[in-house]
């Protein structure tokens, strides 16, 4: 028998995203198994020959952590430590000012202001009062002709100056790309999903109090327009699986929370049988080529591959 020097064993690979622990905590995040993914980084770190202290290590050690401030502190770490080029380091920054941004709103717990008609409440409220004001306005000039019968003429203000067009906020740019509707969804247990257009660089991001939103310096919005079809009893949330977006062939990428394309649907519970549409959106590197759509079924295997819905090309 041939006994292998230390020098001869398998050495781990110089690049870390290869290492096996490194590629199963990635997996478990990407299901949201924070526990399972740092139980994979320990055992990472166990390894003498091992750098826990490389940008995709502290990324993921940020992204494991359960409790939010821990999260935020390892994130801070991670942007002291690498150049403003580093990719891991643009996207710890980029969540850092999101959650900087958002903890100065008066109300950062709200929900995304509900739309009537494509026109924020508040504005189709507007809407209404500035009509009724008109409305008001002819009854009474109507009235004071009706009862001086010495006038000549009544002169009527012309109410149409309070149109609804001067009311209407102009919409941001629209470049949403339609695509075909064969080859770009994945059928499981739970519904159909499938993805309707792509709008890349998109300007139409707003935030939960319909303010338009910029994506940091060096990165670039992502949307994708879905429909899904459930297929089970109910389907409370739409589309009943976890969404990452892959680019560069290595970055896995998590939706945005809290945003929304302006003047569009949302995703919303439905029965079986119904379908809903709305808007995924991601932030990535402003030169990053996109790969696919990640989609894991929330009923699926623990140890099951995500379905894959390839995305190259539609940039």
């Amino acid at each position: 028998m041939t006994i292998m020097s230390s020098s001869e064993q398998a050495q781990p690979s110089a690049d870390p995203r290869l290492h096996p622990a490194i590629i199963e905590a990635n997996l478990s995040l990407f299901r949201g198994e924070r526990a399972e993914a740092l139980r994979y980084l320990a055992d990472y770190a166990d390894e003498a020959e091992n750098s826990v202290h490389s940008p995709l290590i502290l990324w993921l050690n940020a992204q494991a952590q359960e409790n939010p401030q821990d999260r935020i502190e390892q994130l801070h770490m991670l942007t002291s430590q690498v150049s403003e080029d580093n990719l891991y380091g643009q996207l710890a920054r980029s969540i850092l000012e999101t959650e900087e941004r958002y903890a100065s709103l008066p109300h950062p717990n709200r929900q995304p202001e509900k739309r009537i008609f494509g026109l924020p409440r508040r504005i189709f409220i507007g809407l209404i009062a500035v009509f009724a004001l008109g409305l008001v306005a002819l009854l009474v000039i109507s009235n004071s002709a009706a009862n001086n019968a010495s006038a000549t003429a009544t002169v009527t203000p012309d109410t149409s100056v309070l149109t609804v067009q001067e009311m209407t906020p102009t919409l941001l740019p629209i470049h949403a790309i339609p695509l075909p509707p064969n080859g770009y969804d994945v059928q499981y247990d739970a519904g159909h999903l499938v993805v309707t257009s792509v709008e890349d660089s998109s300007e139409r991001v707003i935030g939960s109090n319909g303010e338009a939103l910029a994506p940091i310096k060096g990165a670039r919005f992502y949307a994708l327009q879905v429909r899904f079809e459930c297929q089970i009893g109910i389907c409370d949330a739409p589309p009943e699986a976890v969404l990452a977006l892959k680019v560069d062939n290595q970055l896995i990428v998590v939706p945005r929370d809290g945003v929304a394309i302006e003047a569009s649907d949302s995703l919303q519970p439905i029965a079986r049988g119904r379908s809903t549409s709305g808007w995924i959106i991601f932030e990535i590197p402003v030169d990053s080529v996109i790969d696919s759509l990640l989609v894991a079924p929330k009923d699926a295997a623990q140890d099951a591959p995500p379905l894959v819905i390839n995305l190259g090309g539609t940039r």
